[in-house]
């Protein structure tokens, strides 16, 4: 129901969050006995997740109304919906071209080793996580449109103070509290995408995956070189904070 959403995508998050909170550092700890470690923990873990599935994933149930309703026409024949699309993938370019180089970040700068970035990850995983299960009462608190713009101006905020701290234990914390503020944005990202779907939820849930993972792509390759010519983590935090706020303005013109 449209008044679950935001906490259903807060819990589903948040089973995200864990999984960074968790894979991230036990991968830098299997790391650092050998590189070969973490990918046969990936394929063991995977082909046990794979059978459980089979066994226990729910039937799903095919949404009512005609295929047109549910296909990419509904989608890309509504303006609301392709804007919305789009400042989620300017959203994600900024987030993941920041998240994807935090540990070159302490490793560099802080001289942290596999396991102390492992450790640090740990901290930043629980903001996430804690931001995941917990936003949805700011939510229904606020509402999506205030709490969309609450939460994006946060991490903005956030971005702009990373890109010019030189401190470890303050990065850290301010990592910690960006990623609790998407723990709380994303699900509301989700709820304004899906309330504008109609039947081709499942379509838009699609094409918001599609959106994230090019945005991750396009990110990293642009902040690789940012971070390898910028001191600290300015050139990224810079970036990560205009994508943020093109991408709010864009939500702000598909209302």
């Amino acid at each position: 129901a449209p008044a679950q959403v935001v906490r259903t995508m807060g819990k589903a998050t948040a089973g995200l969050s864990i999984a960074q909170m968790i894979g991230i550092p036990l991968g830098a700890f299997l790391a650092a006995i050998s590189w070969r470690a973490s990918f046969i923990a990936i394929g063991l873990a995977s082909a046990v997740v794979t059978g459980i599935l089979v066994l226990a994933f729910p039937h799903v149930t095919t949404a009512k109304g005609s295929q047109a309703d549910t296909g990419y026409r509904a989608v890309f024949s509504s303006r609301r919906l392709v804007v919305s699309l789009c400042a989620y993938f300017v959203f994600q370019t900024g987030n993941f071209a920041a998240l994807s180089f935090f540990g070159s970040w302490f490793s560099r700068d802080f001289s942290l080793d596999t396991t102390g970035i492992g450790v640090a990850m740990l901290i930043v995983g629980a903001g996430n996580t804690l931001g995941s299960l917990y936003g949805h009462r700011l939510v229904s608190r606020w509402g999506n449109p205030r709490s969309l713009v609450i939460g994006i101006l946060a991490m903005s905020a956030g971005y702009a103070c990373i890109a010019i701290t030189t401190n470890l234990p303050v990065g850290v914390a301010l990592l910690a509290i960006i990623m609790a503020c998407g723990g709380f944005v994303f699900p509301v990202m989700m709820a304004t995408l899906q309330g504008n779907a109609g039947n081709a939820r499942g379509t838009v849930s699609s094409l918001s995956n599609v959106a994230m993972y090019g945005g991750t792509t396009i990110g990293a390759a642009i902040a690789g070189p940012l971070f390898a010519h910028t001191s600290q983590f300015s050139g990224i935090g810079s970036l990560a904070l205009g994508a943020f706020l093109v991408a709010l303005g864009l939500f702000h013109k598909a209302k």
